[in-house]
């Protein structure tokens, strides 16, 4: 039988998860872009002759047809878009020119760049907090020779479940999470149950192991150290 507690801290997880739990985004255009490159694609294995220009006299259409379609190559040779040409290139240049613009684009660059890898990162954590491999293994479950192939490698990509074990293990915060799991070129998805779980355990500081694992699997999602 659940205790009061957990009863309550169940009932305020699944609030959470109604709240913020959002249906995943269509794919349908995504899906036609794949098609149509798919199809370009194997255009590009036909020989030219079978996209000749004259169609066969009975099956010609008129060029006051609505269906003629000029070709591209005679719409860049037109005098409209000859004179255009040079003004719009004019406008390009403009547009990246000036001092107050470069500078604007070298601060945005300078604020957004990380410099710090996430192996880097990691070292940087366990210095500050004075944690070692073991209590990472213990806090989390992480194989001691993951961490160690994580330290060690800084090409070596992490599991998204790695780096929210970590983020517990290393007892970050949600704003130090989120940081942490863009190093890793991850984020909290809204559209699964498991990173809301995630996210409200850190937000509100829920950091032992086991405490977390009850949790996850009374909503039947994954476990660390399975």
């Amino acid at each position: 039988m659940l205790s009061f507690r957990k009863y309550f801290l169940f009932r305020r997880i699944s609030k959470y998860i109604r709240k913020n739990l959002t249906a995943e985004p269509s794919h349908s255009a995504a899906s036609f872009s794949r098609d149509f490159l798919d199809i370009m694609k194997l255009n590009e294995d036909i020989p030219e002759d079978e996209f000749c220009d004259e169609a066969p006299a009975s099956a010609q259409i008129s060029t006051g047809s609505p269906l003629h379609h000029p070709r591209p190559d005679a719409a860049l040779s037109s005098p409209e878009y000859q004179q255009a040409a040079p003004a719009k290139a004019e406008r390009g240049r403009h547009i990246l020119s000036g001092p107050e613009k470069m500078d604007r684009i070298r601060s945005y660059v300078d604020s957004n760049y990380t410099r710090l890898g996430f192996s880097q990162r990691l070292q940087l954590y366990l210095r500050e907090r004075d944690i070692t491999t073991a209590m990472i293994y213990q806090r989390s479950f992480i194989d001691r020779k993951l961490i160690s192939k994580i330290l060690s490698s800084e090409d070596y990509h992490p599991s998204k479940q790695t780096v929210f074990a970590l983020c517990i293990a290393l007892r970050l915060n949600l704003e130090e999470s989120r940081e942490f799991l863009s190093l890793a070129g991850y984020t909290f998805s809204h559209h699964k149950k498991y990173d809301l779980i995630i996210e409200f355990l850190l937000d509100n500081q829920i950091y032992n192991i086991d405490a977390v694992n009850e949790i996850l699997f009374h909503f039947t999602e994954p476990c660390f150290g399975e």
